[in-house]
């Protein structure tokens, strides 16, 4: 059991609280948020920078130390809670902040916001929260396990053992309104054509009340997708037993050079994303009537590739990989960290 310690309150004027999700901009809005922490506190705003402090004394861009914290303390007050809390007090006192701004994708899946609310006495809160159609979402979160974790599963082995909670939106946001039935509740759809899809940093200072006008180098796009088969052929080579250090060579190279790949961006077939759009449907329908009061209330049927191309595409890798290997070896002039062809078969 953690021990308990005396409880720390922080007293703002306003609690803000970015929740994600994942795979809506998130990264380049906290990109953002971090490299203007003296503007937002020339406006009265802290983006606590207590609770993104790395071990190595380097500063994260977001807070999911402080939801790390939450989990581990289980509704106590721990000291490593307590440190925290008493910090990010601090610091909004040293720069005479009236509002905490706090940003984490973990927060959509915390089950127990009451426990923020019993430690941040605000009175006024915001929740914001953006959210991606769930066949573009599970997609392009496979492409991020296998190529930013090192995920070997196949496409469908991972959607097996997806938290399929994560994909009904609605249900998650009803912890938070439970929590705070009188807090602001901003919800956008991350769509091609919205802000939040278009200019994500433009969007999130919108929504937070703030009336900059960004310049367009401030949108900045954070871990751009690969094509699917260039997403399949790092699953391989994790599969196979590469370092980490070789694996994120030949990630570099990818990168450099998509056009090696069929410029098909669906990691799972396009029946399997229609079937994923339309068991969801009743879950949007009730995010779109009890959470979204302005923009586009309801997803847009996305444009998936046609099925006989997807196959073409991406049914036969082991075509593929071998091309990709010996290009690879021209581009990076890194050969003695190439194996043979025959080690990176699917």
């Amino acid at each position: 059991m953690p021990n308990r310690v005396e409880m720390t309150v922080i007293r703002a004027k306003k609690l803000i609280v970015h929740i994600g999700s994942w795979k809506t901009g998130t990264t380049a809005i906290q990109s953002f948020l971090s490299t203007r922490y003296q503007d937002l506190a020339a406006e009265g705003i802290l983006y606590p920078r207590t609770s993104r402090m790395r071990a190595d004394g380097g500063l994260d861009t977001a807070h999911h130390a402080l939801r790390q914290a939450f989990d581990a303390a289980d509704g106590a007050m721990t000291q490593s809670l307590a440190m925290l809390l008493d910090g990010i007090d601090q610091e909004r006192r040293q720069v005479q902040c009236h509002t905490v701004l706090l940003s984490s994708e973990t927060f959509m899946n915390f089950c127990r916001p009451e426990t923020l609310l019993r430690y941040i006495d605000a009175d006024e809160v915001q929740i914001i929260a953006t959210f991606r159609n769930q066949a573009e979402f599970i997609s392009a979160m496979y492409y991020t396990e296998v190529c930013h974790r090192k995920v070997i599963d196949f496409p469908l082995g991972y959607l097996d053992g997806f938290d399929d909670k994560l994909l009904d939106y609605a249900t998650c946001l009803v912890p938070w309104r439970r929590a705070y039935p009188n807090a602001q509740l901003s919800v956008s759809l991350f769509e091609r054509g919205t802000p939040a899809r278009d200019f994500p940093a433009a969007h999130i200072v919108s929504q937070i009340g703030l009336d900059w006008r960004l310049d367009p180098q401030d949108n900045k796009i954070e871990h751009r997708s690969l094509p699917a088969q260039a997403t399949l052929f790092l699953r391989q080579l994790s599969a196979s037993g590469w370092d980490a250090p070789a694996f994120f060579q030949i990630f570099e190279v990818c990168h450099r050079n998509p056009a090696w790949f069929a410029p098909i961006q669906e990691n799972l077939s396009p029946a399997i994303l229609r079937q994923i759009l339309d068991d969801h449907a009743p879950q949007n329908h009730a995010l779109a009537q009890h959470f979204i009061s302005d923009g586009p209330r309801e997803f847009a049927r996305p444009q998936l590739t046609d099925q006989t191309t997807w196959d073409q595409a991406l049914g036969d890798p082991a075509a593929v990989f071998p091309t990709i290997l010996r290009r690879i070896v021209h581009e990076a002039a890194i050969r003695d960290a190439i194996p043979s062809k025959d080690a990176v078969q699917p």
